[in-house]
Formats: C-alpha cells, structure tokens, sequence
C-alpha cells in the first residue's frame, strides 16, 4: 500500500489549517498499516510528536443527537 498522498496531506493540513499536532494511524486486519505523525504535542512548540503520547478524545455525537431529537419534538414529528 502506497500512503504517499496521505503522508503529504497531513503535512499539507496541518500547515495550510495551522493543527498544531497530527496523528494518523490506518488499521488493516488489526494491524497498523500506517502511522503519519506531524507537528508538536506542546504549545511552544519544542516537543515533536512521537509514538509514546497520548489523546484525550471526545465523542460530539450525544449533544447532536440529543439536538436533533429535540427539533424533531418541536415539529411535533
């Protein structure tokens, strides 16, 4: 697997949006496959990122389900 455009994208994205940190890993049969890292952990900007750190990952899927449904009963649907 070639993941050449996808390395080159992260780069791109991160420097075109200003992200100050990007990681990427594709998983293929449980394994990874890919793993493109850009930018650094700290705000300073002094720290790369590297394979040892760790997220923080938020799910947006409740507060916008719970929205929807709300919008639904106001139509009384």
């Amino acid at each position: 697997m070639d993941f050449s455009k996808l390395s080159h994208f992260i780069e791109t994205i991160r420097d075109t949006c200003r992200i100050p940190n990007i990681d990427c890993s594709v998983y293929y049969n449980h394994e990874e496959v890919f793993r493109g890292k850009s930018g650094y952990v700290d705000l300073a900007g002094t720290r790369p990122t590297s394979d040892h750190d760790l997220y923080f990952l938020y799910s947006a899927s409740k507060p916008t389900l719970a929205v929807a449904t709300m919008q639904l009963v106001e139509k009384g649907l």
